[in-house]
């Protein structure tokens, strides 16, 4: 669909082959006996295939809240008295967060690649957006969070949800109306 997504995959796909390399090159120090690799290939492989069946997990989650529809008579006619849900999906921004976090944090080793010779006190700034720090990650796990948050705010409006209920004679079991 998005142009995006076709980037994030050309990235996947050009880190690819350094993983298969890595992968193969431990797999044949495995064999040449060296016993750590005996563990280390497999553990590698299983926590691969657990990241990508717990993401298709937590993509697909919703939480079903129950809503029950009070009867109403409407000339001859009976109206309402079922019971349906409201869906509410756990991973409402999908990767839209990991998108514009990846995109921010981008840009300043873009800048450190423009100005490969900077010193002092830029050339350290520019150092903590290094993708394998310390500062990085935790950088990169706040913008996260918070374009979630924002992200979820903006889409999910309770009030209107409640006002859609209330019209409709719908009402949530157990919590008062």
């Amino acid at each position: 669909g998005n142009g995006i997504s076709m980037i994030l995959f050309a990235g996947i796909v050009s880190r690819a082959s350094s993983m298969v390399n890595t992968v193969i090159t431990e797999l044949y120090l495995a064999i040449n006996g060296i016993m750590k690799y005996w563990f280390i290939v497999p553990f590698t492989l299983v926590l691969f295939l657990a990241a990508i069946v717990f993401i298709v997990i937590m993509t697909n989650a919703e939480r079903r809240i129950p809503v029950q529809y009070a009867k109403r008579q409407v000339g001859r006619k009976m109206y309402g008295g079922q019971s349906t849900h409201i869906p509410i999906k756990v991973n409402m921004t999908g990767v839209l967060p990991v998108i514009f976090a990846s995109s921010l944090l981008g840009i300043p080793g873009m800048i450190r690649g423009f100005m490969p010779n900077a010193t002092g006190w830029f050339a350290t700034f520019l150092s903590w957006f290094n993708y394998d720090t310390a500062s990085y990650a935790i950088l990169y796990f706040i913008l996260i969070m918070g374009f979630n948050f924002f992200y979820v705010a903006i889409q999910y409006n309770p009030i209107e949800i409640a006002n859609n209920l209330k019209k409709n004679s719908g009402a949530i079991p157990g919590i008062r109306p």
